[in-house]
């Protein structure tokens, strides 16, 4: 069992490395090494931002790579649970002196984003939006009907765009109801010709 003495004790320790302005240190050069990141074993990274620690802070290897990962762990994970909790209707907005130094580090990355989020008031919200013009843009290009937009307020903008795509319609309507005619014609004229056959053949 760990003494309550040595767990007290190590909590000062942690408390007395980490002030306020070490903190800021530390995200300021995660933000720095942010790309090194994507292209170096992370442990190379972090046993750098240690020793530019130590010599930030003149400090003799008092800031590891161990204690300084589990540190930026600590609060990327406080950082994402508040992000969660203030980005979700109902709950009241939660403060934290750090947040906005990490919001520049991680606010775009695409972990910190869940794909839906669910509230008392909305239930399930996803956070993919797919605003209704969008919609109403692809619907109107793959379908060319007469009725596409009746019964259906629209900005003028988009009332002229329907208009255009009607009035190409139009023409195309036309040119298959002569062609339809035409055919109808020639099988009568054909039919004319052969029923006046069949008389002068005495059938």
């Amino acid at each position: 069992n760990i003494d309550e003495s040595e767990v007290e004790v190590d909590q000062d320790n942690n408390e007395r490395l980490w002030s306020d302005n070490r903190i800021l240190a530390l995200i300021d050069l995660v933000k720095e090494y942010d790309k090194l990141f994507e292209t170096t074993l992370k442990k190379n990274v972090w046993s750098r931002i240690a020793v530019d620690l130590n010599r930030m802070f003149q400090q003799k290897n008092e800031f590891t790579q161990k204690n300084v990962e589990t540190k930026w762990k600590g609060l990327k994970r406080t950082y994402k649970s508040l992000k969660i909790k203030n980005n979700t209707s109902g709950n009241h907005r939660r403060r934290w002196q750090f947040y906005n130094a990490m919001d520049m580090v991680l606010g775009k990355k695409p972990e910190i984003h869940p794909p839906a989020t669910c509230s008392s008031n909305s239930g399930l919200k996803c956070n993919i939006n797919i605003t209704e013009s969008e919609t109403r843009t692809e619907t109107s290009e793959s379908n060319c009907t007469d009725n596409d937009t009746e019964n259906r307020p629209e900005s003028s903008s988009g009332y002229n765009s329907s208009f255009s795509k009607k009035r190409k319609c139009v023409p195309n309507a036309n040119d298959r109801h002569k062609e339809k005619m035409a055919r109808q014609d020639k099988f009568l004229d054909l039919f004319s010709r052969n029923d006046k056959q069949n008389v002068n053949n005495g059938w």
